[in-house]
């Protein structure tokens, strides 16, 4: 995986946008920028996909014995 990060968020690191490149077992990249659209810390983390991956996926994070982590992906279809 290939990270750059374009723009800084705020304080909260809301705003913030990187560009991410994904390799996986397909003989294929798959490139997207993710944008920070929400964050309450430390329990949620939010941000949007736009490229080859697209939509919205949300962290959500639980206390307990450890740290539990449910992550949250609502896909956009593609147009083209």
């Amino acid at each position: 995986m290939r990270a750059t990060k374009l723009r800084e968020g705020d304080d909260d690191g809301v705003g913030a946008l990187w560009r991410f490149t994904w390799r996986s077992r397909l003989p294929y990249d798959l490139e997207f920028e993710s944008e920070t659209t929400r964050v309450e810390r430390p329990h949620l983390l939010e941000g949007r996909a736009r490229g080859e991956l697209r939509g919205v996926g949300r962290w959500r994070l639980y206390e307990g014995r450890g740290t539990a982590v449910v992550y949250e992906w609502d896909f956009e279809r593609s147009t083209s």
